[in-house]
């Protein structure tokens, strides 16, 4: 390997827990994932089960998103053109934060909030 540095930056980590069923009796078995939607497109479709954060990245706006089948802990953080079809979930989620409307626009729909 020559040329390539004997180190690697610690945002390319992430974090791996192995889940260890008999140090936690109680804890139930994990559920097997849901399978994916695939449009004739090509374009997979992956269902929100709920928005955990917000936060703004470079002045765009990001969703810790809590995917449909997925243990929390593999949530992402995603622009908000991308969580098309999570409308309802994201009024939820500002709602139970903030108890107000979102007061920005959803690219995706016709009125502002």
């Amino acid at each position: 390997m020559q040329g390539m540095p004997p180190w690697i930056h610690r945002s390319h980590l992430q974090i791996y827990l192995r889940l260890d069923l008999k140090a936690f009796p109680g804890l139930p078995e994990p559920s097997s994932k849901e399978p994916v939607t695939i449009h004739a497109s090509g374009q997979e479709e992956w269902n929100v089960e709920k928005v955990l954060k917000h936060q703004i990245y470079r002045k765009k706006r990001q969703f810790l998103i809590h995917w449909k089948g997925d243990d929390e802990i593999e949530a992402t953080w995603e622009p908000l053109d991308v969580v098309e079809g999570a409308s309802t979930a994201l009024r939820t989620y500002w709602f139970d934060t903030y108890e107000e409307t979102i007061p920005f626009h959803l690219p995706w729909t016709r009125n502002n909030c």
